[in-house]
């Protein structure tokens, strides 16, 4: 798209009719995203799933949840629960689809009413269908959205995009509507709804503005005078948030942010990465999604990705990013309209990629909107190029192009797809591609157990704690805390406390009384107080022969005086 051009008075997109055919391409592409998602209705429930639905309480009992900055998306897990009569994957896989679905076809409106605004080239206008069709398309079966789609607690994730599209979408729809006022109040009530899904809908205000001021107005001055109350009400939506958030926190502080983050979706901060490193890693990280937008392999859920270091590691992908940074800006300050999409990259993926610290780096979900705004400007440059060239041949071979990258795509979701129908299988597929993922590693090994498959398990559960050494420790027992200190579900201290937890079980199922207790007296030593642990240990030691009026001393011994060495555990 090129340089703003002069704008009528009352911008919008112009009206060139709907065809037969036109009517035909949302069902076209329907179904064209429906088969690649076919095999993941056989997906399974893994990781962070079993927080957020199976033994989330509000799931289970039907009740509120006890934070609310995720409201809408939690009660949607109850009501799955409680319409279905249980967990049943496919039927959660179902809704996770309908909601990509959705967002797919709002993708096609957006890209094609955009094209029918003033002042877009002809050439662009012309090609407004195949364009969005192609973008939506793409959009939907790239292999990375799999990490979305199919991961069924990031229904969070589909739930915010789709209300950032929907907004977009209802914002768009006002510029040529006779009612405008009924798409801006729709735009506003569809945003605000997504706070219900997850924190980082508070981009969805800032993403409009950037469309209204690069596309559609002709002046700052103009969009405050003629949809002034519009954004006064958009920004609400920071109002709600800030009370979602508040309303969390409250409720974290009354019951401590173990048992906060253990019942429910709570966001949960970095408990071993500073702002700082989080910081200088996302410039890596940002080149990395780029890089596997364009060319996705290898993909996994768990890269592990380090902390950068070094010139090549944060000098030489800031100055990339950085760039892309100053491009965005300049565009900003130009106001061409070619910039939107690097805009609302950046400001998409600023809650994840900035100074607020995740334990993940990397997650390939945080891509599952940005993705877009990859994908888009790379077909609008085939468009233009087709159009310079004014040749047949030239529509044809980019049409087959364009073809064989769908095929491609949709085969290539489809075995991502087959990754999520066995934890053994998705985790087993990780640590090919990534051997130091330690939680990965702790993750199959836990599975491989719940299989049977205990002595398999023990070098996984060797492996994650031989790489999470730097987890502190207790040497004295600590006092009970008044409030449960927490430390995330897949954080790399309590992934330390649980492989161990698991090792101690493993060892005790193969008979190992002697490796066992070592493991369970270290468990104890990363988590003192944990229940069950203590009963696990004591069980042991009881089956082992200690007399049960000396058991509680021989427990104290056991972890606080004679441990054991980590060092000389067999792995077998």
């Amino acid at each position: 798209m090129d340089s703003k051009a002069a704008r009528p008075d009352q911008p919008g997109p112009t009206s060139r009719g709907t065809t037969p055919r036109r009517r035909f391409i949302p069902w076209l592409l329907t179904a064209a995203i429906i088969i690649p998602y076919l095999n993941s209705f056989q997906g399974v429930f893994i990781l962070d799933d079993y927080r957020v639905i199976l033994e989330a309480p509000h799931v289970l009992n039907g009740t509120l949840p006890l934070t609310w900055n995720r409201l809408l998306v939690d009660l949607s897990f109850t009501f799955q629960y409680a319409l279905a009569g249980g967990f049943h994957a496919a039927h959660f896989h179902a809704v996770n689809l309908l909601i990509h679905l959705a967002a797919a076809l709002l993708l096609y409106g957006i890209v094609c009413r955009t094209l029918a605004l003033p002042g877009i080239p002809e050439w662009a206008a012309q090609q407004a269908t195949g364009i969005g069709f192609v973008t939506a398309l793409l959009w939907a079966i790239h292999p990375i959205q799999a990490y979305a789609v199919t991961y069924l607690c990031q229904r969070y994730e589909l739930a915010m995009s789709l209300c950032v599209m929907g907004s977009l979408y209802a914002f768009i729809r006002s510029l040529a509507a006779t009612r405008p006022a009924a798409w801006l109040a729709g735009s506003v009530a569809v945003c605000w709804l997504g706070v219900g899904t997850k924190e980082n809908i508070a981009v969805a205000p800032l993403v409009i503005a950037a469309f209204d001021y690069l596309l559609v107005a002709r002046s700052i001055r103009e969009m405050r005078t003629r949809r002034s109350g519009y954004y006064q009400a958009l920004a609400g939506t920071w109002l709600i948030t800030a009370a979602a958030t508040f309303q969390a926190q409250q409720a974290v502080a009354r019951v401590g942010m173990r048992v906060a983050a253990s019942i429910s979706s709570v966001s949960i901060p970095a408990t071993s990465v500073s702002r700082l490193e989080y910081l200088l890693s996302q410039p890596g990280v940002i080149l990395q999604y780029i890089r596997l937008a364009l060319v996705p392999h290898p993909l996994v859920l768990d890269y592990n990705w380090p902390v950068a270091v070094g010139f090549t590691g944060v000098a030489l992908p800031t100055l990339a990013v950085g760039g892309m940074a100053v491009a965005a800006v300049y565009t900003l300050i130009r106001r061409h309209r070619v910039g939107f999409p690097l805009v609302a990259f950046f400001l998409i993926l600023a809650p994840s990629s900035s100074v607020l610290p995740l334990d993940d780096l990397l997650f390939l979900h945080r891509l599952y909107l940005p993705l877009a705004a990859v994908i888009f400007p790379l077909i609008m440059a085939g468009a233009w190029l087709t159009a310079r060239l004014h040749h047949r041949s030239a529509t044809q071979t980019l049409s087959a192009f364009f073809t064989a990258l769908a095929l491609l795509s949709g085969w290539l979701t489809i075995a991502a797809n087959r990754e999520f129908h066995s934890e053994i299988a998705l985790w087993t597929h990780n640590i090919a591609i990534r051997p130091h993922a330690w939680r990965a590693r702790n993750a199959l090994a836990v599975a491989l157990c719940e299989t049977g498959c205990t002595a398999e398990a023990i070098p996984h559960f060797l492996y994650t704690l031989h790489h999470t050494r730097q987890v502190h420790s207790h040497k004295t027992p600590p006092p009970p805390p008044k409030i449960p200190q927490y430390h995330a579900d897949q954080s790399e201290h309590y992934v330390r406390y649980r492989a161990l937890s698991n090792l101690g079980r493993a060892y005790a199922a193969l008979g190992h009384t002697e490796p066992a207790l070592t493991a369970f007296a270290w468990a104890l030593r990363i988590e003192p107080y944990a229940d069950e642990t203590i009963q696990q240990l004591r069980s042991l030691l009881l089956a082992s022969g200690v007399d049960k009026d000396r058991t509680d001393d021989e427990l104290t011994r056991r972890v606080w005086v004679a441990p054991g060495d980590l060092n000389s555990l067999p792995d077998h």
